[in-house]
């Protein structure tokens, strides 16, 4: 007795039925490496060009987002630097991932940064995780 799925028609290929949730999968390991990628470049130039408010975007944080865990971010991480990374992680799927430039408005950033401490339920998931499943699932109301 045979387990393979029937074959289909002639003239027609099988279909995978994969489609929508593989192309989730890759958009959110696509927008991880673009969050995790651009975050040193993005402290760099914030920091040349914001000259009068550079304190608040500055990353004191010493370990990247990919290697911080939900429970740093609720227990570990100041306010300061929770700020700083939804700022980096927000411009930089913004930026890098729907052709924005430069700073998101404050309040889009604070925004974020509630968004990614709700999300921020399993103690071992990494911030990269959440913020690039946060930006993916609210793509409308943080895209540029």
């Amino acid at each position: 007795m045979s387990t393979d799925a029937p074959e289909p028609p002639a003239g027609e290929s099988k279909k995978s039925g994969c489609l929508p949730g593989c192309l989730i999968v890759v958009g959110v390991i696509l927008l991880i490496g673009i969050i995790g990628g651009v975050v040193t470049g993005l402290r760099s130039s914030v920091s040349s060009s914001q000259s009068s408010s550079v304190s608040k975007y500055d990353q004191s944080w010493p370990k990247s987002y990919s290697n911080t865990t939900c429970t740093e971010w609720n227990s570990d991480m100041t306010a300061a630097q929770q700020f700083a990374a939804a700022a980096d992680m927000l411009t930089g799927a913004r930026n890098k991932g729907d052709g924005g430039e430069g700073l998101p408005p404050d309040s889009m950033i604070s925004d974020f940064q509630s968004g990614v401490t709700t999300a921020c339920v399993v103690p071992s998931m990494s911030l990269a995780e959440v913020g690039a499943g946060l930006y993916l699932t609210e793509r409308d109301r943080y895209r540029p």
